[in-house]
């Protein structure tokens, strides 16, 4: 290559880098998300999901089921590892 073509391709690389830092900037103090109509600042409950929530219930309630295997792993010997 010679250096025309290097210096040409450095100055396309160098502006590329520039629009896109500048175009990142931009976004970033100038772009808000469009508003909703009728959306809230702050959460409120009455949504369905929220509904929903409170009404459906634990079976288990903060209670572990009780376990009937003798051991915590009863297949451990099940295979031996033929590489230890």
């Amino acid at each position: 290559m010679n250096t025309s073509m290097e210096k040409k391709a450095l100055v396309v690389i160098v502006v590329a880098v520039i629009l896109a830092v500048a175009g990142f900037f931009y976004w970033k103090t100038y772009y808000r998300p469009p508003v909703r109509e009728g959306a809230s600042v702050g959460a409120t409950s009455t949504d369905l999901g929220s509904e929903l929530y409170r009404q459906a219930n634990n079976p288990l309630q903060g209670a572990l089921p009780s376990s009937t295997a003798p051991a915590p792993n009863p297949i451990k010997n099940l295979y031996k590892n033929p590489f230890q």
